[in-house]
């Protein structure tokens, strides 16, 4: 799948406050490849995949495959319904900033993932650091599939009792 949206060296910022999207898949699959790049969406969708309806009530899915080499992506990642989405995030300058809600997979080549929510997906490879926002303790991290790779996870808790709040990781 060819690229459809290029980004090298290109910066694309959400209004403070907003909660639009900044990159969206409708009807079809589409490829979206970053290089030093970055996107901030941090109060609403770096990247979704959406389903749309026709005035005749069809109804239309989407993919979308996302390529990022050391670049740094603060916002969401959102797959709806049935749609599909597919994450490299390549180097060593490779960032996401964000929580990640019904997504395919997630491939994490010496990157960093800051999860500010409940992360649900498919698939995780991990050879970079996963860390949970330090000031919440209830986030999960949902891996309703596979998981591999050898890289670490940084969480938190409350220690108080049994029934501490703290992050989770369920495969």
């Amino acid at each position: 799948l060819n690229p459809a949206v290029v980004l090298d060296k290109t910066s694309l910022h959400g209004n403070s406050g907003d909660s639009g999207n900044a990159i969206v898949s409708i009807n079809g699959a589409s490829s979206v490849k970053l290089s030093n790049s970055q996107i901030n969406y941090q109060n609403g969708q770096a990247f979704a995949a959406l389903t749309i309806t026709d005035d005749q009530q069809n109804t239309f899915s989407s993919a979308l495959y996302v390529d990022a080499t050391d670049s740094t992506i603060l916002g969401n990642i959102l797959a709806t319904d049935n749609n599909k989405i597919f994450v490299d995030l390549k180097g060593e300058h490779g960032v996401l900033t964000g929580q990640v809600t019904n997504v395919e997979s997630v491939n994490l080549q010496k990157g960093l993932w800051n999860i500010t929510g409940t992360s649900q997906l498919k698939s995780l490879k991990n050879d970079g650091n996963i860390i949970f926002a330090p000031d919440n303790t209830d986030h999960q991290l949902i891996i309703d599939g596979d998981y591999s790779g050898n890289g670490s996870f940084t969480m938190s808790a409350k220690l108080s009792g049994d029934n501490s709040p703290i992050n989770k990781v369920i495969i």
